[in-house]
């Protein structure tokens, strides 16, 4: 017979300190994962792409801390003990995710572009692509945002038979 020992408060906001794991430390699986998932991706991306997205990564750092310490208050003070998700990927529709998908093909894009391209082609090539790239990236968004469409002469509709 083993009894759930009290939670301490100083022990969730120490184990905090590596995001997610205070979350772990309170029984919340799916949210400590997701949180560890979220910084350590910025901070991977940060470093693969070498952008500067800090601000990204201290806001993901500060919302843990923050948010261990209201779920302690949830489940500890509360008694509230339900794991919730901060994302709840199951309840998405492909439309509502698609975002994430065109994340990634843009930081494909970049990533050709910003390390390979120059190796391939010399500076002054690649400056030269990657503009026009730019450029009809830009364009084509132009067009899906008039039209609703990719073909330029679109309307966006479909046909008169509704296929």
């Amino acid at each position: 017979m083993t009894t759930e020992e009290p939670k301490s408060k100083e022990i969730t906001i120490v184990l905090s300190l590596l995001p997610g794991l205070g979350h772990y430390y309170l029984g919340q699986v799916n949210r400590g994962l997701q949180l560890f998932v979220a910084f350590f991706g910025c901070w991977f991306l940060l470093e693969l792409l070498q952008v500067d997205i800090w601000l990204l990564l201290v806001a993901i750092y500060i919302f843990g801390i923050y948010d261990v310490i209201q779920q302690f208050d949830r489940v500890v003070k509360k008694g509230m003990t339900e794991d919730i998700p901060i994302v709840r990927w199951n309840e998405r529709t492909k439309a509502q995710t698609s975002w994430v998908g065109w994340l990634l093909i843009l930081l494909g894009c970049y990533l050709i572009l910003d390390r390979l391209l120059p190796q391939w082609f010399g500076p002054t090539a690649y400056e030269t692509l990657r503009i026009s790239l730019g450029a009809i990236l830009l364009i084509l968004l132009g067009i899906r945002l008039v039209t609703g469409s990719w073909r330029p002469f679109s309307t966006g509709r479909k046909g008169r038979t509704g296929r």
